[in-house]
Order: structure tokens, then C-alpha cells, then sequence
């Protein structure tokens, strides 16, 4: 393909993913929420532009400290610096983060490093040390994009952004973070080096991450991490910046090794994985697999990697309870002996949006009738109670708190509960009432975060893990503390240089389970109370989460492990569990030593932001020849500091041709309802129309449109708008036109879409809209109609990702100019050409039902060997039934006609289907699917070869 070929196609695709705008109905999908607005302030350090709308001076100060601190370590890292300084955008916690109108944030997000104006985004979720992770982390993809991006002409570098492979950028990102998430490190490290189910990615895998299943994210970067660690021994930590730079100049993984290591990806691969198994996996080999201590009591899923956070246990030990996200979306569920579980809550999307993921965010009261939880709706966090006797499902809002976390019931009163609660932006700890409603005490009021609260068994008081400074080595340091009811004051418990966290109290008091990195990965540890004692219980080999006391008799004792790529509960006996004196790492005679003091930052006041516009991206082309005359294609993006403005255009001149099409698109999302604008033009003849004289046919066509979204909440959502279509067609010869042409349209539709996808397809769930068109004939206007539309999907969910989908798809018009709709072909009723519009009617009703079963659902076929590069995910079987029926009368009128007359109105075609689900360079979703389909009201089919999703993909 010519370049001036490929920058017109960029451009055009480009155009179409900014621009794309319809006066019909628009599409399903998931709803993004402004529910407040930012009055951002800006501070400037010496290398950045710090944004923050808070008056929090403590966190400001944290943020430009780190700040400032990943900037010497990053640019003495990869030798490079930032010629500018840096915008920074400081969010105070999660739900305020996926508001912004920069990027789009999911729920796992934690930063964002943005390529166009080299924006950093992250949030606050009330650790210092997690603060300082994302920070450095994300402050290494700038001098990433500070090596690959500057110099003549970014816009066209940026294009080069998808041919960078993710194991070197995010891995480069987490090495450069150091080791303040080390215990997370070592675990994938030694779950990689020794699995044989969830072994260690190959390096051609990593090149993108999107095509890896959920719960496989984590383990990519932390192996893009250990790639890194593998350089820096190996080969010295220079390399790092040369292969930085090598990739500059060229584009793929296999020539930059090769010009820097003097090795190809192959052989590097083969010497990573020797290193690996070396370094880490003969280590591991002399832990403990997770079985040694207990039966693993949850169960693997096939094929989606499962996690399931928080287990706890019902008081006789029978029943397990966790959060697990096998659906797409988080849920409680239950498990009885070898029972299949049971989901408890999940999809209340009328009540709940998101079930928060953390290791310690279910918990049951005494008696085992009431579930407790933190939960999310439409961006705000509620402390949720499941009354597992009845069934309800209750909700409390605290509007003192901006996020709430690891909720625990009173053992004496059920709705007396300790959370933690956030209040600007750090976490302390709070009692609250849920039958009043209210907050009953504030128990800690300090800059550290607060977390993981146990009542003692007689309520005397609350045992939690409080995070210290960083330690000398930059590593978090938590201990653990108690808070005493009477005097109100808090003692410390553990002295650890690492962090304790998660306890778990004996019914009797005295001992309590708590989870530690003291010894490098997450184990299990015994503090007995009376006699100040630690014993150490597990030594395993990835790690241990969230431990508790099981049963009565509390001879067993329920935890997380992680292994095999996969994070299950298991029940332990404690006859099992190991019992070796780790009194002196936690509660040593000898002062700790304190951490190193770090000036401060120095930040001036810069004032409020004022709005900034700028350029994105801009790519022109020109072209001369005396043939073809004078081609020009220019394609030029631009947005506001805060993403509340964003303008595209684009221009396609061809003087030979007589061609000149233009696009231009406005959107403001500064609040709730989201507002688009744009303005399209086209202008050509058309060489297969001539007239008598010879001359070709002149077209001119231009679109104006409006449309306001208004999200009700994050499944349901309204639209409004309208729009201008002007068409004149005409000979230069002949004044007066063949075709002219004004449409005025107004739209309105109510959109819900409550589906999930646990992986690449929808499973389950349903999508729904109802709207109408009605073109206007005041004003001059020539068309004269009302359509009304509807559209229902239906997903039934079959297990191992089978599903049976459902679509129905009613459209009806009336009026002088009525609208007529297609009813055969792709999209319709398969299996009957496409009919011509003269056999159109105003009436349409069709009906498609599918079963769609995986094939091979993890065939994992790497085509590395073509450019660009397939990854072949996974191939499902279809079996298909379309039927459908047309009318211009009414549809009672349809319906009283003779068999004569329906026969040529009424369609119906069966089929079967092969859909593969495929990524270019790992990193664009590409779907292809094989169809036949044979009719059966008539003779004969049709084989459909589409990258086109219909209804049963998303």
C-alpha cells in the first residue's frame, strides 16, 4: 500500500471512530456518569503542573513529593527527560476518578499516563505507599513517550505507539516503581516459575495485553516487570535505556534485542525462562503449596482464570461465603460442602453497580444471618447488608464518607458496624448505626490509612493494621493496633519492619491470624495476646490472604491462596499448619529504626485552571501529478486540558476527481448530559451518470446533526436530537436539479443494557430500546414521517461461556414519505439476498435466535509469522433460526390477509456458523465469522463471509 494510500486510510479511520454519528438510534453500551464537578487549582513543582479541586495541603504535598522523586530515579533509569513540565491530575479516590472526561477509566484502572498532551492521571485510595507505586510507575511512561515521541512531527510517531510492545513499556513502568509491591512481585514470580497450569507467558504473548482473559492483567505486568529484572541482571541495567531508544528507530521486538542484546526474541525467551526458573523457581520449590495445610474448598472454572476475594465462613463452619467476578461483575456466593455454589448478590443492577474487590470486604455477623459488604451505585460507595434469611438486600449512604471499606458487624449488635471510611482523602475508622442511620463514633483521626477492623469477641475493643511511613528501604510498613473502648486510646500490637494486616480474633480473645510480608511473600501468622508471642503458620510458596477462624470449635481455619493463576478459599487444619517462633520479627526489644526524612517539594500557587485548547493530533497530506491534479487529505484532532472539549476534523481534496468531502465534530461532556455536534459535507461527480452532452453528474450532499445523551445511570439512558440532510444533484448544463432534496429529523430513545461479558462475548443479561424519527415538513421541508423502533435482546447464559441469544427488532413508519426497512440479509433474515428498495415495505418485524457454543475456547493460535499478526483466541459454533415478516398496512390488516399474500411477506431460514475471535497484534479485537444459511420458505442459501458483530456479539 502507497503512503499516501496508508495516511488516507489512518485518516478515514480516524475520522470515522471520532466523527461516528447517526440520527438513528445509537448503540448499546454501558453509560459513563458526571455526578460532580472539579474546581481545579494548580501547584507548580519544578517539574510539574499539579491539578487538585481538594483542600487537602497533606496529600498535595505526598503527591508532589513522589512526584518529584520519580523523576530523579526515572530519568537516571532510561537516561532521558521531558523537555516540559508535567500536567498531573490528583483524583481523591476511584469513583472520582472513572469521572473523568480525559480518558475512559474501568473499575480496575489505576493510573493513566496520556500519549497527546502527556497527561497523569491517578487516584487516591488513602495509602501513601500505593500512592507512591502509581506515581512512579506512571511517571516512567512519560519518559518512555519522552525517548519515542519528541522530535519533528509527534503526530506520526504516536501512530507507532501499537507496535511497542507492552512487556518492555508496563514492564519498564513496574521496575521503575521499585520494589514497594514486592510481596505481589515474588508471588507471580514463584507461581510462573513452578505451574505448570498458569506457566509463564511467552514474550510473543506480551506484546499487547488485551487479548489475555480477566485476572491475567496483573500477571503480565508483574512478567513485563521480571523481563526487565531479567535485562538489568543479566545483561546491566544500561540496556534498559538502549532498548528504549533502539525501538525509536525500529518496529518490531526481534531486530531491537538482537541490535541490543545480540540476540533474537526465540533464544531471549528461552535464556528469560532458564533465569526465571533459576532465580525464582528453585527458591520455590522448598515452600509450601497451598494443599499442604488444607483442601481447597472453591472450585476452578474453565476456561476464565477465577479469583475469589474475602472468603469467610458461616459459625459452624458449613457454609463458605466470597466475592467472586466468574459473570463479569463481582458477586456473593455461597458454598455448602461440595455443593454447587449459589450466587447470593450480583445482579441487582437496580441496586448495585459493583462489588469493591478487596481482601477484606465481606464479613457475617454473629449468627450467621447477615452478609456486610461495600458496594457501588451510579459512583457512590454504600455499606450493603444481605439478610441471608429473606433474601432483602439493604443499602446505606453515608454522605460524610467519600469511600467506604472492610465493613465488620458487632458480635452483640447486628446493626452496630466498624468500617472504614475515607474523609479527606485518608481512611480512619468509624462505628455507625444502621438501624439510625448515622455515624455513632469517629475511633482514629490520623494522615494514616486505617483498614482491616475486627471487633473482639466481648466488644471491648477493635484490633486493625495502620500503614507507617515507607521504611528505610522504601518498602510499607503497617502495623497492627488496638483500639481500647474504654479511654478511647489505641495501642500498638505488632512492630513488624514489613506489614501486618487482615486480623482475625479467637472467640476466646487472646489469639489473632493475621497476614504479614516480613519474610518477602504473604504468609500467615498467630499472635498470642497474653503471652506476646508470634507463631509463624504457613511458609508457602505465592502467598495468603484473608484468614479467619473456622467453626466452633476453631480447629480449622479458612484463607485465600494464590496458585496455578488462580486465587481460591481453602480450608486449613491447624494440626497441619506450621508453628515456628516469629516473636522477634514482629515485637523486637530494639528501636525500629525511623525512615529517611525527604524535603519537602516546592510548589507555588499557580491559581484555578483556566481552560487550555490544544492539538492532539494532525496528519496532512499532499499529492500533485498532472493526470490525477492536486490531492490533499489533512485530519486534525484537539481537546481542552480536562477532555470537556474535543474537536475533529477532516478534509479529502482530489481536484482530478472533483472530490471534496469534510467532517467536522464537536462534543462538550463537561456535565451529565453529553452533548455532539457535527458537520459533514460531500462533493463529487459521479462518473456512471452522464448526460446526453457527456457530462458526469454533479453531487453535492451535507449533514448537520445535534444529538444530548443523558444517563440516567450506568445501564440506563436517554437520547434526543436531530438532524439536516440537504442532497442537490444536477448536471452543470441543466439549472435545475434531478435531485433536491431537505430532511429535517428530530430522534428520541430510551436505551437499557444490563449484559456482561465474562470474556470477549456477552453471556448474559439484556439490552432494550424504544425511540422514533419524525422528519418535520414545516419550514419547506420535504419528507413527511413518523417511525417508530424497537429493539430486545435476550441472553441466556449455558455454561463453560454457551449461550442461547435472543434478538427481536420491530420498525413501523408512517406518513406521506413514509420510511421503508430492510427485512433480508445479514442483519435480518440470512439466507435471502438483500432485497432492492422497491420491495421494501414500512413494516418490519424480525426474530433471531442463536445457540452459540465454544469450540475451542482457549485455542490460543499465534500467526506471528504474517504482518499484522493474528492471535486466534478462540473459535464458537453457532445455530441459527431467523424469521421475519414486512407489511405496509397495518399489522392487523397483515394479519387478516390471505395465506396468498403472507406467503411473499413471511421469511424464515436456518443455519449453522463458525464466529472466530481473533486480535490484530494482540491488541485489536477482530471478529470473523463463516455463515450458511439455507431458507426454508423457498429453495436455496447463502455463505456469508462478515467482520461485521451482529446481535450476539457486543
Amino acid at each position: 500500500m502507497g503512503r499516501r494510500n496508508y495516511l488516507a486510510l489512518l485518516a478515514s479511520l480516524a475520522s470515522l471512530a471520532l466523527l461516528a454519528f447517526s440520527s438513528e438510534a445509537q448503540d448499546f453500551g454501558k453509560n459513563r456518569l458526571l455526578i460532580r464537578d472539579y474546581p481545579y487549582k494548580i501547584w507548580e513543582t519544578e517539574h510539574f503542573l499539579i491539578h487538585y479541586y481538594e483542600e487537602n495541603p497533606l496529600l498535595l504535598e505526598e503527591c508532589a513529593k513522589h512526584l518529584e522523586g520519580a523523576w530523579d530515579r526515572a530519568t537516571k533509569l532510561l537516561e532521558a527527560k521531558p523537555k516540559k513540565k508535567l500536567p498531573f491530575f490528583l483524583y481523591t479516590n476511584h469513583n472520582e476518578f472513572e469521572q473523568t472526561r480525559i480518558v475512559d477509566i474501568g473499575e480496575g484502572t489505576g493510573g493513566v499516563t496520556e500519549m497527546f498532551k502527556e497527561r497523569l492521571l491517578v487516584f487516591n485510595n488513602g495509602s501513601m505507599a500505593w500512592l507512591r507505586h502509581v506515581i512512579y510507575h506512571e511517571f516512567v511512561h512519560e519518559v518512555e513517550f519522552a525517548v519515542l515521541n519528541e522530535g519533528f512531527w509527534k503526530s506520526a510517531r504516536l501512530l507507532k505507539s501499537i507496535l511497542y510492545p507492552l512487556w518492555l513499556m508496563e514492564g519498564l513502568a513496574e521496575y521503575g516503581a521499585g520494589k514497594i509491591d514486592e510481596p505481589t512481585d515474588l508471588m507471580y514470580a514463584n507461581d510462573s516459575a513452578t505451574s505448570r497450569q498458569a506457566p509463564a507467558f511467552s514474550l510473543r504473548d506480551l506484546h499487547n495485553f488485551n487479548h489475555l482473559k480477566p485476572n491475567q492483567i496483573t500477571k503480565a505486568y508483574k512478567q513485563g516487570a521480571n523481563i526487565i529484572e531479567f535485562i538489568a541482571d543479566e545483561y546491566g541495567e544500561d540496556k534498559l535505556s538502549r532498548l528504549l531508544k533502539s525501538f525509536k528507530e525500529r518496529f518490531d521486538s526481534a531486530s531491537v534485542l538482537l541490535d541490543v542484546l545480540g540476540l533474537d526474541d526465540e533464544r531471549f525467551d528461552k535464556n528469560y525462562r532458564e533465569w526465571l526458573e533459576e532465580k525464582y523457581g528453585e527458591p520455590a520449590k522448598r515452600l509450601d503449596e497451598p494443599s499442604l495445610y488444607g483442601s481447597r474448598v472453591s472450585a476452578p472454572e474453565y476456561p476464565i482464570p477465577v479469583f475469589n476475594w474475602s472468603p469467610v465462613a458461616s459459625p459452624d463452619g458449613r457454609a463458605i461465603f466470597f466475592i467472586g467476578i466468574r459473570e463479569g461483575y463481582p458477586a456473593i456466593y455461597e458454598q455448602e460442602g461440595g455443593k454447587k455454589k449459589k450466587m447470593l448478590v450480583g445482579r441487582n443492577f437496580h441496586r448495585l453497580d459493583w462489588i469493591a474487590l478487596e481482601d477484606r470486604n465481606l464479613s457475617l455477623s454473629s449468627d450467621g444471618r447477615y452478609l456486610y459488604f461495600v458496594g457501588e451505585k451510579s459512583l457512590k460507595e454504600y455499606l450493603c447488608r444481605y439478610d441471608r434469611k429473606t433474601g432483602e438486600l439493604e443499602t446505606h449512604f453515608f454522605k460524610e464518607f467519600q469511600a467506604l471499606k472492610s465493613p465488620v458487624p458487632d458480635p452483640a449488635d447486628p446493626n452496630r458496624v466498624a468500617l472504614a471510611g475515607m474523609e479527606n482523602g485518608f481512611f480512619d475508622l468509624y462505628s455507625v448505626d444502621l438501624a439510625a442511620g448515622r455515624i455513632i463514633e469517629r475511633l482514629t483521626a490520623d494522615p494514616q490509612d486505617d483498614d482491616h477492623p475486627v471487633f473482639l469477641p466481648d466488644g471491648s475493643g477493635i484490633i486493625y493494621s495502620t500503614e507507617n511511613s515507607l521504611g528505610p528501604d522504601e518498602r510499607p510498613d503497617r502495623d497492627l493496633m488496638i483500639w481500647k473502648k474504654e479511654g478511647k486510646v489505641t495501642e500498638r500490637l505488632t512492630r513488624g519492619k514489613r506489614s501486618e494486616k487482615t486480623p482475625a480474633v479467637s472467640k476466646d480473645g487472646r489469639r489473632v491470624l493475621f497476614v504479614s510480608n516480613e519474610d518477602g511473600l504473604w504468609d500467615l501468622y498467630e499472635l498470642d495476646r497474653l503471652e506476646n508471642r508470634v507463631l509463624r503458620r504457613t511458609k508457602i510458596i505465592t502467598a495468603v490472604f484473608s484468614p479467619s477462624y473456622l467453626g466452633t470449635d476453631e480447629s480449622a481455619i479458612l484463607l485465600g491462596s494464590f496458585r496455578d493463576g488462580e486465587l481460591h478459599a481453602y480450608k486449613a487444619s491447624a494440626a497441619s499448619l506450621r508453628g515456628d517462633d516469629a516473636t522477634a520479627m514482629f515485637i523486637p526489644e530494639a528501636k525500629i529504626a525511623a525512615a529517611p526524612i525527604i524535603s519537602p517539594a516546592v510548589m507555588s500557587y499557580k491559581g484555578r485552571y483556566r481552560t487550555s485548547f490544544g492539538t492532539d493530533l494532525f496528519f496532512p497530506a499532499f499529492f500533485f501529478s498532472t493526470q490525477g491534479g492536486f490531492f490533499a487529505l489533512t485530519y486534525w484532532q484537539g481537546s481542552d486540558m480536562l477532555g470537556y472539549h474535543n474537536v475533529a476534523t477532516n478534509l479529502v481534496l482530489n481536484s482530478g476527481s472533483g472530490i471534496l468531502d469534510y467532517s467536522v465534530g464537536y462534543s462538550f461532556t463537561r456535565f451529565r448530559p453529553q452533548f455532539q455536534f457535527v458537520f459533514k459535507g460531500s462533493h463529487y461527480r459521479d462518473p456512471y451518470l452522464v448526460s446526453e452532452l457527456g457530462e458526469e453528474l454533479r453531487k453535492k450532499e451535507n449533514l448537520q446533526a445535534f444529538i444530548a445523551s443523558y444517563p440516567l445511570d450506568k445501564y440506563h439512558r436517554l437520547d434526543v436530537g436531530g438532524s439536516l440532510v440537504e442532497r442537490y444533484h444536477t448536471f452543470p448544463s441543466d439549472p435545475s436539479a434531478i435531485t433536491n432534496l431537505q430532511d429535517f429529523r428530530l430522534i428520541g430513545q430510551f436505551v437499557r443494557d444490563t449484559t456482561t461479558a465474562p470474556y470477549l462475548v456477552v453471556t448474559r443479561g439484556s439490552r432494550f430500546s424504544v425511540g422514533f424519527k419524525r422528519a418535520l415538513p414545516s419550514w419547506e421541508f420535504d419528507l413527511d414521517y413518523l417511525s417508530r423502533f424497537a429493539e430486545w435482546h435476550q441472553f441466556i447464559p449455558l455454561g463453560s461461556d454457551g449461550t442461547i441469544a435472543s434478538r427481536l427488532a420491530y420498525s413501523r413508519s408512517s406518513g406521506r414519505t413514509n420510511e421503508v426497512f430492510q427485512l433480508t440479509g445479514q442483519g435480518g433474515v440470512r439466507g435471502y439476498p438483500q432485497e432492492p428498495a422497491a420491495a421494501q415495505k414500512r413494516g418490519v418485524l424480525i426474530n433471531n435466535i442463536e445457540l452459540r457454543l465454544p469450540v475451542f475456547p482457549d485455542l490460543n493460535y499465534h500467526m506471528w509469522y504474517l504482518f499484522p499478526d493474528f492471535y486466534i483466541k478462540n473459535i464458537y459454533l453457532s445455530l441459527f433460526s431467523d424469521q421475519g415478516a414486512r407489511w405496509d398496512d397495518r399489522a392487523g390488516s397483515f394479519l387478516r390477509e390471505g395465506k396468498s399474500k403472507k406467503k411473499d411477506d413471511l421469511f424464515h431460514a436456518a443455519g449453522v456458523g463458525l464466529k472466530f475471535n481473533t486480535f490484530i497484534l494482540e491488541t485489536f479485537p477482530f471478529f470473523f465469522s463463516l455463515e450458511w444459511a439455507k431458507r426454508t420458505t423457498e429453495k436455496g442459501g447463502i455463505l456469508y463471509g462478515s467482520i461485521f458483530q451482529y446481535f450476539t456479539f457486543k
